[in-house]
């Protein structure tokens, strides 16, 4: 499967998501952590229905959630039905996505280039 490009992803209009680095990342606020749970759970369900897997941490008061298909290095039409589909997931429990910074996302490519870590992994432990 073809990695998308950044003007690709854009056009997807993912409004919950963005890019960061190699990965599509969305967080989740949650009014309580047995709701961040049920999106945890809802989004695991999907994930084994489309034998696509996305990485998640539940932290209260929110869910964060990272796509990329390692196998193609990059992000793929997979993530992004994916990501819909926790979008949906999301707003069916009432649950609003954290808007993206794009100084936080700057910050974050440039230390993830210094420490050969990825952004992704730099933003989840950064922004919870």
């Amino acid at each position: 499967m073809d990695t998308l490009s950044s003007s690709q992803i854009a056009t997807a209009r993912l409004a919950d998501w963005h890019l960061a680095g190699d990965t599509l990342l969305a967080r989740f606020s949650s009014p309580d952590f047995a709701t961040g749970a049920e999106l945890v759970a809802g989004i695991a369900e999907a994930a084994d229905a489309a034998n696509h897997h996305p990485d998640i941490v539940l932290r209260y008061p929110s869910v964060i959630v990272t796509l990329t298909s390692h196998d193609a290095g990059g992000v793929t039409q997979r993530d992004v039905r994916m990501a819909r589909t926790v979008s949906d997931l999301a707003e069916r429990l009432g649950l609003t996505a954290a808007p993206a910074s794009a100084e936080l996302d700057a910050a974050l490519e440039s230390a993830a280039a210094e420490v050969g870590a990825t952004a992704a992994w730099l933003a989840v432990e950064f922004r919870a």
